[in-house]
């Protein structure tokens, strides 16, 4: 089964999960958190599906270590977190400790992993590649009167 960027985005469970994950990270507050999760195959309907994990700190994110792969039994096949802060200040793109996991962990964040801010949204593969996928409104397809 194709697991790209496109096939996951193309979810809307998955789109819905990081949209929700966005948005409760509050961007743009006085106290935005970082959020994300894990993208699993389903244990029953092998379809994939998000799995949330706890809410991180203003501008970190822990994402567990799985090295047999899998998240409470489920294969992983991709994985998220959102930059929430807004500002000169701020690296909206993933950083290099964002890079750095994704190329020596790889069985943790699956074959992908996603950065979502405010305006845009990134991808990141095992190989180190990050690829700008575009802005997070058209990449979510968040409708501009569903932001608040």
């Amino acid at each position: 089964m194709d697991f790209s960027a496109e096939h996951l985005l193309n979810d809307i469970a998955i789109r819905t999960a990081m949209r929700e994950a966005l948005r409760e990270s509050q961007p743009g507050t006085k106290h935005p958190t970082e959020q994300g999760g894990f993208i699993v195959r389903d244990a029953t309907t092998l379809r994939p599906v998000v799995r949330r994990l706890s809410v991180g700190q203003a501008d970190s994110f822990q994402i567990p270590l799985c090295p047999d792969g899998r998240f409470h039994a489920e294969q992983i096949i991709g994985s998220f977190h959102t930059h929430p802060n807004i500002g000169p200040e701020w690296q909206e793109e993933p950083s290099r400790q964002d890079i750095r996991l994704v190329t020596e962990y790889p069985e943790t964040v699956g074959a992908i992993h996603f950065v979502i801010g405010p305006a845009q949204t990134y991808s990141i593969t095992t190989d180190g590649t990050v690829c700008v996928l575009g802005k997070t409104d058209d990449v979510l397809q968040i409708d501009p009167e569903d932001k608040s």
